[in-house]
């Protein structure tokens, strides 16, 4: 449904943890290298794994298994990891750390501090009750049986990275991708200590039930306005990891909402200039969500480029000289001082959408006081 930079997290994590199990307990020298590249391909796309891996490195040694990492496949395979992320990192680098200035920016208000049980609850909630116990019983199961004590190091990892995610205040989801290594020893403990078919298959009832009850609130299966109904007739409220005021439908939902009405209603906007304007003028959105929806949805429409000032797309830098340019999302009155003439050419509204994306302004600035890239300066927003 949703693709993202952390679409691939339980995929790549599941991967990385059975190739170190393997590498650990069957003495698979090559698995090591298996993990480096699934590593390095994974830092490509998030920066989130050392918090998965670290624990499971730390459980390693706890757990009395800390010489499988002098095997030098095991440095082959990290050299693999860092030459594959290296790219990455030094563009991190050559532009002082913006990973760490979003990392800052979100512990500085941005996301919701949860408590630790609050965390602990939305676990529940989140992964269904089910199969949130099959994971449990992965933790538990290599501390409880002897049979499964070659596994500890999983158990204790995953407990590990649990600690560190509540500990540094993350979001619900940043567990998420660690699930998979538990469930994997949860299923064969139940598959070794319930010998019934019919006794083992029997929660899956439950599950599936819970799972179709929560389906529509993961998945675009009912139309917004039902959505919201639902909701309601359910009882359950739009959350989100973040300090923002919330729709009436869950904000992955409501993020997607107004983006071809917003195009439409920029084109119009533009259409209603000169067609010398129409020709040099540049189009600033306010957000990434807002640039790329006018990149995506507005080529096929005639939308000249789009720049924006927030995370990735402020150091793809500005375009023009500054002197017409079209805000969106921003109230003439926010840009009177910036500009030596300003005009409102439209709004676009849109049911169902985050507030901020609702009665969105769509302003027109003439001759912005400022040199663009000084103005650039004060725009960039990571966060």
């Amino acid at each position: 449904t949703t693709l993202n930079t952390s679409t691939f997290e339980p995929l790549a994590w599941t991967a990385i943890a059975y190739c170190i199990a393997r590498a650990v307990v069957r003495d698979d020298a090559r698995a090591w290298l298996w993990a480096g590249l699934v590593a390095g391909l994974d830092m490509e796309a998030k920066y989130e794994l050392p918090l998965r891996l670290l624990p499971l490195l730390v459980a390693l040694v706890l757990t009395g298994k800390g010489r499988a990492l002098l095997r030098e496949h095991a440095f082959f395979g990290a050299a693999l990891a860092a030459a594959l992320a290296a790219p990455s990192l030094v563009w991190q680098l050559a532009h002082h750390l913006p990973f760490l200035e979003l990392v800052r920016a979100g512990a500085a208000g941005k996301n919701t501090v949860v408590p630790a049980g609050a965390f602990l609850l939305n676990q529940v909630l989140t992964m269904n009750p089910i199969y949130l116990l099959l994971a449990v019983i992965g933790v538990a199961a290599p501390f409880a049986d002897r049979r499964f004590a070659q596994w500890r190091f999983v158990g204790l990892g995953f407990a590990l990275t649990a600690f560190a995610v509540i500990a540094l205040h993350g979001k619900d989801y940043y567990l998420a991708p660690a699930y998979g290594p538990a469930f994997a020893l949860g299923a064969a403990a139940v598959d070794r200590w319930i010998r019934p078919a019919w006794v083992k298959l029997a929660p899956l009832v439950p599950a599936l039930a819970m799972s179709a009850v929560a389906a529509p609130v993961a998945m675009p299966i009912l139309a917004p306005a039902r959505l919201a109904g639902y909701m309601r007739t359910i009882g359950l409220a739009p959350r989100s990891g973040e300090n923002l005021d919330q729709s009436d439908i869950p904000q992955t939902f409501a993020d997607e909402m107004n983006w071809r009405a917003l195009a439409r209603d920029v084109v119009a906007a533009v259409r209603s200039l000169p067609p010398e304007d129409q020709k040099r003028v540049v189009i600033l959105g306010r957000n990434y969500g807002e640039s790329a929806a006018l990149d995506f949805f507005g080529r096929a429409l005639g939308l000249p480029p789009v720049i924006g000032r927030h995370n990735q797309y402020w150091y793809w830098g500005p375009q023009g000289d500054g002197s017409l340019m079209i805000w969106i999302n921003y109230a003439p009155e926010r840009l009177k001082d910036k500009c030596a003439e300003v005009a409102l050419l439209g709004r676009s509204s849109a049911p169902h959408a985050m507030p901020y994306e609702n009665n969105v302004p769509i302003t027109l600035c003439r001759g912005l006081r400022r040199p663009i890239l000084d103005e650039w300066q004060e725009l960039k927003l990571i966060i």
